[in-house]
Formats: structure tokens, C-alpha cells, sequence
């Protein structure tokens, strides 16, 4: 854990809450996804300046129902998985390019099994298939980034943030990234 400085402006915490404040609403889960015994639909709500890229995804049983695609700035997505033999579980990674040399890399885990329960994991890591699917929760988790980012505004001011990272499990799983910015003293 440490501080890592950005070459880029950061937004201002008035930025942030704007911008957060102006957000559409979250996607619903496709009809055609819904007819599925055992569906997961993913909305991926990123409250940051960054945008936010898939990386992958693992499947211990099931697929990818549709395309995912890259969340911008402010933005929310969603992408589904259907089942196969066991239900729909597995793992999906995602990396935010914060600026030139530095990203955030997590994954999250899912399972909507044939026996059990809606569970969900997430964390900061490349490994989607030990530390995302294997860590499942019923209730799903939330995390702060292994790093504080310190730059500037655009204005010059000194600011730092951390990543709030979280999921909560359902057939409707919740991702949410926000940008957690306070000023540097």
C-alpha cells in the first residue's frame, strides 16, 4: 500500500458529485436473456473519470450472453452470462488506465448455480479464476484500492483519491467503481 502520482488532471470531489449527480440509469436485464433458467445480468456502474475496459472472463459453467464493452467516464453498462449444465458461474477481469503508466486491474467472481445461491466476489488482482470465482459471497463485497492516487486539478490544486470498489449478488449483480477524492493537505 502507497501513494502513486498521476500525470494527469484529477477531477475535484465538485467534479466527482456533478458528474455522478448526471449518471443515466442502470440498463435492464434483455428478455432474451431473462428466458434463460439460470441468467446473470452484470450493470457495471463506474463513477469515475476513467474508463473502465474488459479484460476476459472465465467460465466454470456457462457463457457470455451478448458483448461486453468498455464503461466510460460517468457511465453505466451491462452485460450478461448465461448458464449451461451447472448454472452460470465464473469470473470477469477489468483494468482502468488511469493515466499513461498507471492502471487498476480487478476481477469479480459470479455464481448463479443450479444448487445454491446468487454470490458474488470482488478484488483487486489478474487472477479471475482464484480471486474472483473461487472467493464467491452470498452477499457479494466491497474494497478500497490497494493504492491512494495523488496529482492535481486542472486548476493546480493538490488532490488525492482512493478506488471504492463493490458487487452485490443477485440475478441483477450490482459492479460499482467510485472515485472517492478528497483534497491533499
Amino acid at each position: 500500500m502507497g501513494e502513486v502520482t498521476l500525470q494527469i488532471p484529477i477531477d475535484t470531489p465538485k467534479q466527482v458529485q456533478k458528474a455522478c449527480d448526471a449518471m443515466k440509469d442502470a440498463p435492464t436485464i434483455p428478455s432474451d436473456l431473462r428466458s434463460y433458467s439460470r441468467p446473470l445480468w452484470m450493470v457495471l456502474k463506474n463513477k469515475t473519470q476513467f474508463s473502465i475496459t474488459p479484460d476476459g472472463t472465465y467460465f466454470y459453467s456457462g457463457c457470455l450472453h451478448g458483448q461486453s464493452s468498455n464503461t466510460g467516464a460517468y457511465n453505466v453498462t451491462g452485460f450478461g452470462a448465461r448458464n449451461s449444465w451447472a448454472g452460470t458461474t465464473g469470473g470477469a477481469r477489468f483494468k482502468i488506465k488511469l493515466d499513461q503508466k498507471n492502471e487498476v486491474v480487478f476481477v469479480i467472481g459470479f455464481s448463479n448455480p443450479v444448487i445454491g445461491y446468487y454470490a458474488a466476489h470482488i478484488e483487486e488482482s489478474w487472477d479471475m479464476e482464484k480471486a474472483g470465482y473461487a472467493k464467491v459471497q452470498e452477499n457479494g463485497n466491497n474494497i478500497e484500492s490497494i493504492h491512494v492516487y495523488k496529482g492535481t486539478s486542472s486548476s493546480g490544486s493538490p488532490l488525492k483519491f482512493r478506488l471504492r470498489l463493490s458487487i452485490v449478488s443477485g440475478q441483477t449483480m450490482d459492479i460499482t467503481v467510485v472515485q472517492d477524492v478528497w483534497e491533499e493537505e
